[in-house]
């Protein structure tokens, strides 16, 4: 994760780690007070049905579910996401 300048008064950039195993994310790296109502906002844009965060005194980690593999497969061919608090 590498943090950069804080854009629109919102939270800094993030860079987090992602893996795409079947029809889910598993992201990494989290800020410790990212919750899933946050993590639901942008990935239901995508396509997500769901998503479950666990934290650990190493960070915070997320699971994110899709309908399936194509979705989570369109999801990742793209290079950026942004993530806008438009609610």
């Amino acid at each position: 994760r590498a943090p950069g300048p804080v854009t629109g008064g919102g939270r800094p950039n993030l860079h987090l780690d992602c893996h795409a195993l079947g029809d889910r994310l598993i992201l990494s790296g989290l800020p410790q007070d990212a919750d899933q109502a946050e993590l639901m906002r942008f990935f239901s844009k995508h396509g997500a049905t769901a998503a479950s965060v666990a934290q650990s005194r190493s960070g915070s980690f997320a699971s994110v579910a899709f309908p399936g593999m194509s979705e989570v497969a369109r999801f990742v061919a793209r290079s950026v996401h942004t993530f806008a608090d438009d609610k």
